[in-house]
């Protein structure tokens, strides 16, 4: 609980500082040495002081929204994480401010940035390296909302990307499957896509197995890529009696090959898909209903909000990576392989 009577003075005088030092950690933090900086914080935590200018911040606070244009993830998955981000802001009293950007672009940041519109942002999906870095520097309280980068530390929210797939193989294998093939997403777009193929392999390993060789195929995030894909597995691997696909919408592509080749889902071939996303009205939905691997996605948006909240209230500095478990939806996909 903050004490209100507690005043800069006291944080200076605890902290054996002059004012201005502590008005400077607070303000320009960079100005200032760490190891005054170091005693400013450490005497205001112990006080719990916040400057009035940071009281208000979380009181009522402005929090920009960045969607990378080249991209473009206005998907049913990020559809649900801005309304997780949306339902967060409301009990916080924070506006939330929507901006498309151009990732690839070397020029200046969106206005909310450059003029200090906003007081943290959320960046949702990949982004380029060396934005994230630009990012940083500018020293702005920040959360990266379903990405990882292999290269740069940064301050992420993200699914158990490999925990999600080792749960759809595991429980494939359960059912009696043994030629379970998959279809990935692309592995030039990192983390996400590695891990779910290392659950997927450690899936096998745990049990004591060998992947089936040749069941790997990339399906290019892309539903009618993941279609040719899965008419390949057929053609040059039809033994296998269950397909991993690493995306819903990949999924619904193997269904239509699957289809179209006259085979039966889960009779024939059993399906699990990754996401749990929730089909649009003027999609056909898949039947039978996709077995799918969950992410508490509107939980994902809530809690990057309350993250950048928690940077601004207790000026955190340290990198942090938080990552939500998965679940696994039995809905009618998968048959027992007896």
């Amino acid at each position: 609980m903050l004490h209100v009577g507690i005043s800069i003075r006291d944080v200076a005088a605890k902290a054996g500082v002059s004012l201005a030092t502590v008005s400077q950690v607070f303000r320009n933090p960079n100005r200032v040495s760490s190891t005054y900086r170091e005693k400013v914080l450490v005497a205001a935590e112990e006080l719990n002081y916040l400057p009035r200018f940071i009281r208000k911040r979380a009181a009522y606070g402005n929090v920009g929204v960045l969607i990378d244009q080249n991209r473009g993830p206005f998907g049913e998955f990020y559809s649900s994480i801005l309304m997780g981000i949306l339902e967060q802001a409301k009990k916080l009293k924070w506006n939330i401010s929507l901006e498309l950007y151009n990732s690839f672009s070397e020029g200046a940041f969106p206005p909310m940035i450059t003029e200090k519109r906003v007081d943290a942002i959320l960046l949702l999906s990949k982004h380029e390296d060396n934005y994230i870095e630009r990012l940083i520097k500018r020293g702005i309280p920040y959360c990266i909302v379903d990405y990882r980068s292999d290269l740069i530390k940064h301050n992420c929210i993200r699914p158990n990307w490999k925990q999600g797939a080792k749960l759809a193989v595991k429980y494939l294998l359960t059912q009696g499957h043994r030629d379970i093939a998959m279809i990935h997403s692309p592995l030039e777009k990192g983390c996400a896509s590695i891990e779910r193929i290392e659950g997927y392999n450690e899936a096998f390993e745990e049990a004591g197995m060998e992947p089936p060789e040749g069941g790997l195929q990339d399906g290019g995030f892309n539903y009618q890529i993941a279609y040719s894909k899965t008419l390949n597995l057929l053609n040059r691997y039809s033994r296998f009696s269950a397909l991993f696909c690493a995306t819903d919408v990949m999924a619904l592509g193997a269904y239509k090959a699957i289809h179209e080749r006259g085979l039966r889902i889960p009779e024939d071939i059993s399906v699990v898909g990754f996401d749990n996303i929730e089909w649009p009205y003027y999609i056909d939905h898949p039947s039978p209903p996709i077995t799918t691997v969950d992410v508490d996605k509107h939980r994902l948006g809530q809690k990057a909000l309350q993250f950048v909240h928690d940077l601004i209230v207790h000026q955190h500095k340290l990198i942090q990576e938080i990552i939500i478990p998965m679940n696994l939806i039995e809905k009618g996909s998968v048959q027992k392989n007896i």
